[in-house]
């Protein structure tokens, strides 16, 4: 097979608050198989049911999904025609933070998808992926850049080890330009199809009735990078008006020659990964001090209700002394348990970002 034609769609599958969920994915589907592509990696299919009606839409036009049925391995799906060899999830290190329930990403349990998929006489590698989104406002502080920078490095510690084509897609919930994007590429030296063929469309766009407060105006987040050994020839925005509105998120389809491997998307040269690297050191040496910052917020919480709690026991006011100690257990709870996972997976992207070195 010289060429390959994939496309990566956020399909906002979330219950309760999602419109039309069900009509909307099999729509999906239906302009999958219009769009012939081989493979259509989703993100954001969180339940069983929106899983299944993917399968079965899927069935009529060829695909089948890329991992067992029932199995939804953090919100992300894929439907291909090409057949699997091997399919693995790994689920991020650094999953973000269970106390803001608001945001959800912690109980997303996200992760990455590898699988290696038979391609003609060869094959190539997907990775898929969702990253930590970021909820900040522009100019805001962004208090999940050190998590999604540590999502990065283990994406980038697993791609680097491959050396057969591969196709990295998914919405990554970062922006050209930023230095989490640019330290990405350097590291990896993946390509951006869009960048590449000077065909950026944003894929969040306000016009959309779907997108919501959550997103802040006009932005490019979903990507298809590839690596040297292969190379996009052409890349469209999809998935969206004049076709019809199926997310809150458009989708990027991208047709890619494996046929040959271009030397603009060869390895990284050494100073460009250099940069790269103290870069990303330095984002996660931040995300440890903020992590560290909010521990002590969850301490001095702690200590202050448990006082409370002793206070209003002395008062008689067994109630309020028992809601104090509960709201006190719990604020212990996220600086000895929660914040200690965050910084341990943060220390686990920085030895995995020194081996990259090697």
């Amino acid at each position: 097979m010289p060429t390959l034609r994939v496309g990566t769609l956020n399909v906002w599958a979330l219950p309760l608050v999602a419109r039309r969920v069900e009509e909307r994915l099999r729509a999906t589907v239906d302009r999958a198989a219009v769009l012939d592509l081989d493979v259509l990696a989703l993100q954001e299919v969180w339940t069983p049911h929106a899983e299944s009606v993917l399968v079965e839409a899927g069935a009529a036009d060829g695909y089948r999904s890329l991992w067992p049925s029932g199995r939804v391995a953090g919100g992300l799906m894929a439907l291909s025609r090409l057949e699997a060899t091997s399919v693995e999830f790994t689920e991020f290190a650094v999953p973000g933070l269970p106390q803001r329930v608001q945001h959800a990403d912690y109980y997303g349990h996200k992760g990455y998808v590898v699988a290696r998929l038979r391609a003609g006489d060869g094959c190539v590698v997907l990775v898929a992926t969702h990253l930590h989104a970021r909820y900040a406002a522009p100019g805001e502080p962004d208090e999940y850049r050190g998590i999604r920078s540590a999502q990065l490095v283990e994406l980038a510690g697993r791609i680097t080890r491959l050396s057969d084509p591969v196709v990295a897609m998914g919405d990554f919930n970062i922006r050209e330009g930023e230095p989490e994007y640019e330290y990405f590429v350097g590291l990896t030296g993946l390509v951006d199809a869009a960048a590449y063929l000077d065909r950026r469309k944003n894929t969040v766009v306000a016009a959309n009735p779907y997108v919501g407060a959550g997103h802040h105006g006009d932005e490019r987040i979903d990507y298809v990078f590839v690596n040297r050994a292969a190379e996009p020839v052409t890349v469209s925005r999809d998935f969206h008006q004049p076709l019809g509105h199926y997310s809150d998120h458009a989708g990027v389809v991208v047709t890619i020659d494996l046929s040959h491997r271009p030397a603009v998307a060869g390895k990284t040269d050494g100073p460009a990964r250099a940069v790269a690297w103290n870069g990303l050191a330095m984002l996660l040496s931040e995300g440890r001090s903020v992590a560290l910052r909010r521990r002590t917020r969850h301490r001095l919480k702690a200590i202050g209700l448990l006082v409370g709690s002793c206070l209003a026991c002395r008062l008689r006011r067994r109630a309020a002394a028992g809601l104090l100690l509960v709201g006190a257990l719990g604020e212990a709870l996220l600086a000895e348990r929660f914040v200690r996972v965050e910084l341990r997976g943060l220390e686990f992207a920085r030895r995995m970002l020194d081996r990259l070195t090697d």
